[in-house]
Parts: structure tokens; C-alpha cells; sequence
């Protein structure tokens, strides 16, 4: 039988260098920044985008150090930093700290403690290892951690005077205060008597301090006061909250009863002038020479009103404003009766008009194109200043113009026609001028000025 001859060997193959490995594409200085934000050493801004799930594994492992233990455990931690920052006055860093430990508790720290306890919890139950009564406690004192960490952040938000969130934080601790009364067996785990006060105080407080600006706070404080006296009866923080919260209610009503005496006397005043036919107007003048002796003047409190505030037939009283238009000077007669008074008796009063800055009545003098020294006092001589009949009076228009006004006739008449009003607040308006050559010309050139402001 014939032999077959061996196969040949296979040809050894010699490998040769390995390719360099292909370079990494060139990054630009906004890529190289961005590659290290990702790294906490580096990080200016938080990147939690890395890897296939989104997350950045660097900062996830750090953020694993801060949460080691249970949630409970870094709770407790969060609370005792707190303390120690509020016993510093940081009131910001106590409320974050606080705010962190909170957030552990509700399962908001990033899922890195609520993680574990999963886990922890998955563990216990496969391996029942733990009695139905122990979690249950557990659970409790976790309850009661929340209640305490809501009640010393009400403390930080009280100093910071937010005082709303002080209130959501002591009522939801109240709340959770009677939650683990009513399902915890053990006394340990029981809500502590002072916890329970603080919240109770911090929460009245906090309706004191906002009753102060709005009185709406006051009837649900009063449900609150209530409430706390029930279960802390006679506690003498309690009774001096209940003291002030007394006189926070009669300072609110005296209050509510000014205002609506105010409001009812403002309506007897308003029918008072509607009787009257006397009508408020906000016409001005814009003459250039007698601007500033249109512009209100300190009335020194000065405004209508009635010898009963309450009846609109009693007298009415009215502050009148004098102005001199030639001579840049003004007069104030803050009470005159409207009902009785006679515009020449109540305007004799200021005659003669002193010469210069002065007037009888003590008034200002406006001193934009007013006539001072010696030439203010040719002025008034001259144009007859010195006795009331030499002079003429005039009142505005509710159109904008001029109408002469007797001297003999009284203020009512002239102000209940319906054809001269009185400007915002009640002022009455009266210009005085000196018969003659100057009165004819300031009557034209008033005119010319008050036309073309229509």
C-alpha cells in the first residue's frame, strides 16, 4: 500500500510592528473645558451627563461619601451641624443644613441613601431578620427627626422673618407630631413635649408678626392659640403669646373702627358739597408768569370739613386760597364758613397788604417774578392794595376761564352755581387784582393765555 507523504508545514508567518494607534482628533479649548468640568476636581459647573445612563460616575462617588450610612444616620448628622450653625447665628447655613437633612429623610438626595436603605430593606425582608414592631419604630423616629428638623427650620425662617414658611413648616410638624402620638407604642419614640411647644410658639409668632400688616391672620391665630393652650394649659410662654395676641385684636379694632368713621365722615363730606352744588375741579393754569402761584401751597393740614363730621347740613368749612397774580405773592385763610361767609368780610382781613415779601396774614411770598424791596412796595401802593375796594376779585371756571365775583355775596353762592369749582382737595381759589389799567391788561392777556390752553 502506497504511503501518503506529510503535508507540508504552514508558512510561519512573521508579524511586523503594530500600527500606531490612530490619534484623538484635536479638541477645541471649549471641548477640553467641557471634559474636565466633568471631573469634581475641576468642576465649575455641575455636568452630571457621563456614561451610557446619563450620569457622572466621579461625582456620583462623592456624592456616595457625603450619604454614607442610612438615611436616618445622615439625617441625624445634617441636624447636629445645623444646631451648630444656628448656635452661631449663620441662620442661612442652619436653615440649608437643616433643609439637607430634610431632604434625606423624603428620598431627594439624588437616590444615593435612598439606595441603601432599598437594599438594606430587600435584605431584611428575604432574610427576615427584623420584627414587624422594629420597623414600625424605626419609622417613627424618623418621623419624629422630620417633626424636630421642621421645627428648627421654622426658628432660621423666624430670624429671616420668612414668616409663611414658617408656618407651613410648624403645622406640617404639629401634624406629624400627632401622627406618631397616635401610632407609636413606645414612649422613646413619642413626639417630645418641647418639640411639640416650639412648634406652637413659632408658629404664633409667626401670626403675630404678619397679624401687624394683615389682620386676617388674627381669627386663624386665634384657632392656633386654641389648639396649643389645649395641650399645654397655663404655659406661661403660651399665655404671654395669648396676651399679645389680645392686644393685637383691640389694636385691630380701634383701627377697623378710625377707618370706617373715616370713611363714613369722607361720604358725609362728599353729600355735604353735593348739597351745595359745589363741584371739584382739576383745572389749572399754565401762564408762565403765575405758574408758581397755582401750585398748592403747604395747607397745613388744611381741608373741608363739617362742625359734624356725621351731618351734612351742619357748617361747612373751607380752606381759601388767596392769590395776588400781579404782585407773585399768595395768602392762605385755612377756615372759612362757606355757609355764612361773605367774600369781602373774609377777604378784609388781609387789607392794607403789606409792601415786600409779607402779607398780613403771614403768608409765603413766591419768589419767581415776585417784586421785593422798595419796587414791591411802589407796586402795591400804587395799584391799591392798601383797602378792599380797590381792588377786584375773580374765581376759575370749571371751563378753564375767569368770572368776576361780587364782594357782598357769600362763598356758597359763588361755588353752588355750577360754574365755579373748587381743585383737588377741596381748595378754594380766589384771585385778587387792583382796579385800573393793570387789571384791564392782566384780564387780556389771562385771556389770550387761557384760550389757547383749550
Amino acid at each position: 500500500m502506497a504511503q501518503r507523504s506529510p503535508l507540508p508545514p504552514p508558512p510561519t508567518v512573521v508579524a511586523g510592528p503594530a500600527p500606531p494607534p490612530a490619534p484623538h482628533p484635536p479638541q477645541s479649548l471649549d471641548e477640553t473645558l467641557s471634559t474636565l468640568n466633568r471631573h469634581p476636581l475641576f468642576m465649575t459647573t455641575l455636568d452630571e451627563t457621563d456614561g451610557a445612563e446619563g450620569t457622572n460616575v466621579e461625582l456620583e462617588a462623592l456624592r456616595a461619601l457625603a450619604y454614607e450610612g442610612t438615611p436616618l444616620e445622615n439625617a441625624t448628622g445634617f441636624h447636629a451641624q445645623g444646631n451648630e450653625a444656628f448656635r452661631q447665628r449663620n441662620w442661612r447655613d442652619a436653615r440649608e443644613l437643616w433643609t439637607r437633612g430634610l431632604d434625606v429623610l423624603d428620598g431627594k438626595t439624588e437616590g444615593v441613601a435612598v439606595k441603601r436603605e432599598d437594599e438594606r430593606g430587600t435584605r431584611e425582608t428575604e432574610e427576615e431578620e427584623e420584627e414587624e414592631e422594629e420597623e414600625e419604630e424605626e419609622r417613627n423616629k424618623r418621623r419624629r427627626l422630620k417633626e424636630t428638623l421642621l421645627v428648627n427650620r421654622a426658628a432660621a425662617n423666624l430670624e429671616l422673618g420668612n414668616y409663611r414658611q414658617v408656618i407651613t413648616d410648624c403645622t406640617l410638624a404639629l401634624s406629624l407630631s400627632a401622627s406618631t402620638t397616635s401610632t407609636s407604642t413606645s414612649t422613646s419614640t413619642s413626639t417630645s413635649p418641647a418639640t411639640n411647644l416650639k412648634a406652637h410658639y413659632r408658629l404664633l409668632t409667626a401670626y403675630l408678626r404678619l397679624s401687624s400688616t394683615q389682620s386676617s391672620h388674627l381669627v386663624t391665630a386665634h384657632t392656633a392659640l386654641s389648639t396649643a393652650l389645649a395641650q399645654h394649659p397655663a404655659h406661661p410662654t403660651l399665655l404671654s403669646l395669648q396676651t399679645q395676641f389680645q392686644h393685637a385684636q383691640q389694636t385691630h379694632h380701634r383701627s377697623l373702627l378710625a377707618s370706617r368713621a373715616k370713611a363714613l365722615e369722607a361720604k358725609t363730606l362728599q353729600a355735604a358739597l353735593h348739597q351745595r352744588g359745589i363741584i371739584q375741579s382739576t383745572t389749572t393754569t399754565t401762564n408762565t408768569n403765575t405758574t408758581q402761584l397755582h401750585q398748592q401751597p403747604d395747607l397745613h393740614d388744611a381741608s373741608p370739613s363739617l362742625a359734624d363730621p356725621r351731618d351734612p347740613n351742619s357748617t361747612l368749612y373751607m380752606p381759601v386760597l388767596v392769590l395776588y397774580p400781579l404782585l407773585a405773592r399768595t395768602d392762605f385763610i385755612k377756615r372759612v364758613d362757606v355757609d355764612a361767609g361773605v367774600v369781602g368780610e373774609e377777604l378784609a382781613v388781609l387789607f392794607p397788604l403789606p409792601a415786600g415779601s409779607g402779607s398780613g396774614s403771614g403768608s409765603d411770598l413766591l419768589a419767581s417774578g415776585g417784586q421785593g424791596g422798595q419796587q414791591g412796595e411802589e407796586e402795591a401802593v400804587e395799584d391799591g392794595y392798601e383797602g378792599l375796594e380797590g381792588v377786584e376779585v375773580y374765581m376759575e371756571t370749571l371751563g378753564g376761564g375767569l368770572v368776576k365775583v361780587g364782594k357782598k355775596v357769600r362763598f356758597v353762592e359763588v361755588l353752588g352755581r355750577g360754574k365755579v369749582g373748587v381743585v383737588d382737595g377741596g381748595l378754594v381759589r380766589v384771585f385778587v387784582v387792583p382796579k385800573g389799567r393793570r387789571r384791564e391788561e392782566w384780564l387780556r392777556l389771562e385771556g389770550e393765555r387761557r384760550g389757547r390752553g383749550r
